[in-house]
């Protein structure tokens, strides 16, 4: 069957480079934003409407970034076209599928996963948003078309859509289910205890969400006891505060952890009862750390049969790093330095992480130049 490349870009270049699937395959090419190209590689090119409209049995291959992909496959089923049948995400029509339903360490692991020569020509990730922003839920029709699951334990009421859910999702997969840690519900609070939400947001000009610094109660109290006091003074603060129940709330978390890896097929339970001390485990209370996600990913590998992923170098990203407090050090006996991403963040000149976070901390929640 002859196919339809759907967009020009560096997907598409992707696509034909690699040799995916063949240039003399092809019997045009749609470019799905107006930028009036008539060619691409000696290939006519087509606007979405005349493309579309000309089309015939051939397969249309969409090449798009993964943040384009949903609106076009909405459009393509609004008019009639069938995913999986009439269209695919690029590479997925070849491939065996994986779906990864998670909130941000789902990109993580996707990153790992993506290291390995083999799982990279074996399999397709397909696009989807993280499970914390995506209200549209996973369709049936992409679900029964998913060789392999990664997912978190995702309750029907989370609070997103019960349509990301496990009772919706699971029963769906005529493929292999694997459920990995919900790292994102406050298990990192031992080592962040005067960490809270996401509170200081900024926005794009197009509207869209940046997040700025989580709240931090330790720097809240510091300037409402110091004021307009240089930054000596907050440093001292910072370096001697102890936050209040750290046994309740260190058995607190470890019982989550313990408690939730019953549904877990990946376990981090003793990994990080067994290296927290010596290993960082979590960037802030909801983040974890890359040492943590190395270790998740490894997992799922070795579920996959993957063996060929270097992990040296990885890095997941993740969170907005946060500082020890030099208590929660002492208090743990731990023995790492702190964050190095932290300077990453906050670091624009010669202060230590520490100062410059304090310094960042103030401006963002207090408008205070220290």
């Amino acid at each position: 069957m002859n196919k339809i490349l759907y967009g020009v870009g560096y997907d598409a270049e992707c696509c034909l480079f690699y040799d995916r699937f063949k240039k003399n395959e092809i019997s045009f090419c749609i470019d799905y934003e107006d930028r009036n190209i008539k060619s691409f590689h000696g290939l006519d090119v087509l606007s979405p409407e005349e493309g579309l409209r000309i089309r015939g049995s051939e397969l249309i291959i969409v090449a798009v970034p993964k943040t384009e992909y949903e609106e076009i496959r909405k459009s393509f089923c609004e008019n009639g076209l069938i995913e999986f049948k009439d269209f695919y995400y690029k590479d997925s029509y070849r491939k065996k599928i994986v779906l990864i339903n998670a909130n941000c360490h789902g990109l993580a692991l996707e990153e790992y996963l993506l290291l390995s020569p083999s799982f990279k020509n074996d399999y397709v990730i397909y696009p989807i948003k993280s499970a914390d922003t995506n209200i549209d839920g996973i369709p049936a029709s992409v679900l029964n078309n998913v060789d392999i699951y990664i997912h978190q334990d995702i309750k029907p009421d989370n609070g997103v859509s019960y349509y990301i859910s496990d009772e919706w999702t699971v029963g769906k997969i005529k493929g292999d289910n694997i459920c990995i840690p919900n790292v994102a519900s406050g298990l990192g609070q031992f080592l962040f205890p005067t960490i809270g939400n996401l509170d200081k947001v900024l926005y794009t000009k197009a509207g869209e969400k940046r997040f700025v610094m989580f709240r931090d109660y330790c720097l809240d109290e510091a300037y409402e006891s110091l004021g307009n006091k240089p930054i000596d003074s907050y440093l001292e603060f910072f370096n001697r505060y102890i936050p209040d129940n750290l046994e309740e709330i260190f058995e607190t978390c470890i019982f989550k952890i313990r408690n939730r890896q019953k549904n877990w097929d990946v376990s981090i339970y003793e990994y990080i009862l067994n290296n927290y001390k010596s290993i960082p485990m979590f960037v802030d209370r909801t983040h974890p750390s890359k040492y943590l996600m190395r270790e998740i990913g490894r997992q799922v590998a070795e579920m996959l049969n993957i063996n060929d992923i270097d992990d040296s170098e990885y890095e997941a990203k993740l969170g907005i790093p946060v500082p020890l407090l030099p208590k929660i050090k002492e208090h743990y006996g731990i023995n790492y330095k702190d964050n190095e991403e932290i300077r990453k963040c906050f670091l624009r000149g010669n202060s230590s992480d520490v100062l410059q976070y304090m310094r960042a901390y103030m401006w963002f929640y207090h408008g205070y130049v220290i």
